[in-house]
């Protein structure tokens, strides 16, 4: 996807631009897929993607299991047959069960403190253009003609845009104001799942980052349909070792029954299946381990693609929402796409446009 390979660039410039940001960034991620079947869309995309221009992904399929790909299909762009071990390798796991493994572009990082220095540096650089307001949760939010105002128990902030990107944390009101009609199935449409995540910290372990994700099928084994795994430096307690994470499980959260927060109750057996996981591919188990177990909302689109872009009724409020899974990258790439939109600029229709602006014009 271009907007994703375009917000490596940004993320670049802003490594250029903050002093001192020596946040790890991995971007070496592997898929893993366990059948013919589940490898066959991304083989026929990069076909797509090579008659339009764009990179294919790098492929590599079972050498063992090279009669059961289909014969048109063997000789894509970017596909390449090696041994099954060398994509168990790949995907860091004795489980040679996996037809192919997909080289990924990922952005592996602490998005908490990226996003904490790339503040910091803006307030130092432009101290006359930015501002910061924390503990100042929004209730309301009243869209008119002339601009938007957003309201908080400690008083109201008033501009001529604003940008919603609160995901599936939207607890506040939206009101029509004068001259404007909003249409709220944007916000409707943005649903939550809440999704769980288990850490291991090992001291032993000392390993570059890493990022990699399996793909399986929902009748898999292990219950489960797809998890991913990320393993990253760590400190605790002045011991460097390497953080073992993995995440995948998610349910339909569903606000009008029960108010999300960090003390919201596990589902029961879902960090079972994880262990699980666990043990069969890697080989790891929680005993004599110290262990991480949380959960949060993520914010899915009906059409599993973020919403980026100015609302076609109210065009002074504009969205970046809708995660769907995948975090910083595409939400740099809005952040960009947002401020060409506030410039005035005619850009490019995309996916991400809310419906009603696919003509480009903003």
């Amino acid at each position: 996807m271009q907007a994703v390979e375009d917000a490596w660039g940004l993320l670049q410039e802003i490594y250029a631009f903050a002093e001192g940001m020596d946040i790890p960034v991995n971007v070496n991620g592997y898929f893993g897929y366990r059948t013919p079947e589940d490898i066959a869309p991304v083989i026929i995309e990069n076909g797509l993607r090579a008659s339009l221009g764009i990179p294919t992904r790098e492929v590599f399929y079972a050498e063992e299991l090279r009669d059961t790909l289909p014969g048109p299909l063997a000789h894509m762009p970017g596909l390449s047959f090696v041994p099954v071990k060398e994509i168990a390798s790949h995907l860091r796991t004795s489980d040679t069960r996996l037809a192919a493994a997909v080289v990924e572009h990922e952005a592996l990082v602490n998005t908490a403190s990226l996003c904490e220095k790339t503040v910091s540096a803006l307030l130092k650089a432009y101290p006359d253009r930015f501002a910061i307001y924390e503990d100042s949760e929004v209730v309301k939010v009243s869209v008119t003609a002339a601009g938007v105002t957003a309201y908080t128990a400690h008083g109201a902030v008033s501009a001529g845009k604003a940008v919603l990107a609160t995901n599936a944390y939207e607890k506040f009101t939206l009101e029509n104001g004068e001259g404007i009609e909003l249409n709220t199935r944007f916000h409707k449409s943005v649903g939550s799942r809440l999704a769980y995540m288990l850490g291991i910290f090992m001291p032993e372990k000392k390993a570059d980052p890493g990022s990699l994700a399996y793909i399986f099928k929902p009748e898999d084994e292990h219950g489960i349909s797809f998890e991913y795994v990320t393993e990253r430096p760590y400190m605790m307690d002045g011991v460097e070792g390497t953080l073992f994470t993995i995440g995948g499980p998610d349910f339909v959260f569903n606000h009008e029954l029960v108010e999300y927060g960090k003390d919201t109750p596990f589902r029961q057996g879902v960090f079972k299946e994880m262990e699980r996981f666990l043990e069969h591919h890697y080989g790891l188990s929680l005993k004599d381990k110290t262990y991480f177990q949380w959960h949060g909302l993520l914010a899915y689109t009906e059409t599993n693609a973020r919403l980026v872009g100015s609302d076609p009724k109210a065009p002074n409020l504009l969205y970046n929402l809708g995660c769907n899974g995948v975090g910083i990258l595409l939400s740099l790439w809005g952040g960009l796409r947002l401020a060409d939109i506030m410039l005035g600029k005619t850009l490019t229709p995309t996916m991400f446009d809310p419906p009603g602006h696919f003509d480009g014009v903003y």
